[in-house]
This record gives C-alpha cells, sequence and structure tokens, in this order.
C-alpha cells in the first residue's frame, strides 16, 4: 500500500512538466539536468513498476527533447526568435540524450 502510494505521488510528480511552456522553465529543467534525471529514472523500471508511471515519464522525456529541439531548430514559420540565451545548453542536452540512444541501440543488438 506504502509503495503504491510512493509511485502514485511519482507520478503525480511529472505531469506538471509534461508541457514546457517558457524558456525560463525550460532553462531552469536545464538546469537541474532534467534530462539525465528521466534517462536514470526510466532505465531504473522494472515490469513491477505500473505502465502508468512509466508511460508518465516516458511523456515528460518526449516533451522535454521536443522544447529542446525547438530551442535548438529553425523557428517554425518565424513565430519566435532566432537567438536564445540557452541555445548552446539546449543543443548539449540534445546531444546527450541521442548519445545515449545510439548507444543503448547499439548495446541492444549484442
Amino acid at each position: 500500500m506504502v509503495r503504491a502510494c510512493l509511485k502514485r505521488a511519482k507520478l503525480d510528480r511529472v505531469h506538471p512538466i509534461f508541457h514546457v511552456g517558457s524558456e525560463e522553465a525550460l532553462a531552469i529543467l536545464l538546469r537541474a539536468n532534467a534530462h539525465h534525471a528521466f534517462l536514470f529514472a526510466i532505465s531504473r523500471f522494472t515490469r513491477t513498476d505500473p505502465l502508468a508511471l512509466r508511460a508518465a515519464f516516458s511523456r515528460a522525456l518526449r516533451a522535454l527533447a521536443s522544447s529542446l529541439a525547438d530551442v535548438v531548430g529553425p523557428s517554425l514559420w518565424g513565430l519566435k526568435p532566432e537567438s536564445s540565451l540557452i541555445k548552446s545548453e539546449a543543443r548539449e542536452a540534445l546531444e546527450y540524450l541521442f548519445q545515449v540512444c545510439n548507444q543503448a541501440a547499439v548495446m541492444a543488438s549484442f
């Protein structure tokens, strides 16, 4: 019962991160190394962890990666400024995410 409550608390903490609205919010997540934390948490999941919890962390990581790509990539329809204060930090974080994904794919092929 206690374990289920703790897992539910983890799930509730992940929900606000799904939509990274401003660059300030993204900068805070980058400084807190949220991308590292998400990957670490996801790597520690077991089959006994609730599917809702695993899905929530996956969605949060996807939202974070998408927000990073929005900052690093070109402006869509010219709606955002081309320069960003966190562009280099976002690029490094995005490169880290893809580096880890590529390493995981190589390790899975062995």
